[in-house]
């Protein structure tokens, strides 16, 4: 008998904490943290339709999106790099500097060419050429169509910063991929 009252006991208690906590009437700070959660899984992987182009080719919006096996990017990648005070030149190939597997990735992805033209600039700057100026010559192919060049050779990219939005250093691609 002893252990029924115990079990009843239990029931009671329970019921009590049920109605004393938030289980079936959610507070104002919840809501709000699982719209924000739930509108950040959404806007986050479709923000590639607010960039122009093709995102296959400039890959802004690429990353976290639901479109990453749809494409396939091979290229090359050299940096010419300037001395305005000397006038010096030097043709770097990227593989001085970074493993093989990085040049891979690195020379298909064009943030990744800037940030490294800007490593570029700080190892020429500890060398003594403090206002170097750094251009990529890059040449990729979008599934296996012939390849275009990607950078602007033209744009110096130690005056370019990252943004979130479409940078003037990506060139367009002509073929015409899906978007």
């Amino acid at each position: 008998m002893k252990f029924f009252r115990i079990r009843r006991g239990f029931r009671d208690r329970a019921k009590e904490i049920t109605d004393a906590t938030v289980l079936g009437k959610p507070h104002g700070a919840l809501v709000v943290f699982f719209a924000l959660f739930f509108l950040i899984q959404v806007v986050v992987p479709l923000r590639h339709w607010f960039y122009p182009g093709s995102v296959l080719w400039h890959e802004q919006g690429f990353r976290f999106s639901w479109r990453v096996m749809l494409m396939e990017k091979t290229g090359s990648l050299d940096y010419r790099v300037r001395d305005p005070r000397s006038n010096r030149v030097w043709e770097v190939n990227p593989r001085e500097y970074w493993q093989p597997l990085q040049v891979k990735q690195m020379s298909t992805q064009p943030d990744m060419i800037l940030q490294g033209a800007h490593y570029l600039k700080d190892q020429f700057t500890r060398r003594g050429y403090p206002d170097v100026e750094v251009w990529a010559d890059s040449l990729v192919s979008l599934n296996g169509r012939r390849g275009e060049i990607l950078i602007d050779p033209q744009v110096d990219l130690t005056q370019m910063r990252r943004k979130l939005f479409s940078t003037s250093f990506i060139l367009p691609f002509s073929q015409s991929p899906a978007p």
